[in-house]
């Protein structure tokens, strides 16, 4: 019961705390959330790393690209 009072509770562009993970004391922004997965992409934090290869049909570099990946609402604390 206590996540999704949590999950109401958290809008776009709230300031949240990470309490686990690599990445854990780090603050961020809220960019989106998912009610339904119960997830969140914080900006800056939890960062994936992927690698991409070059598209020639529509001129893309390829490389490797940073990214925000989903991040539990249990790994998160409001601020």
């Amino acid at each position: 019961m206590k996540s999704k009072k949590l999950m109401k509770n958290l809008r776009v562009g709230d300031t949240v705390i990470l309490i686990s993970g690599k990445d854990k004391r780090k603050a961020g922004l809220v960019k989106k959330v998912d009610r339904y997965g119960l997830q969140l992409l914080v900006e800056g934090v939890c960062v994936s790393k992927k690698h991409v290869k070059r598209n020639t049909s529509s001129q893309e570099d390829g490389g490797i690209v940073e990214k925000e990946a989903w991040i539990s609402f249990s790994k998160i604390r409001k601020q």
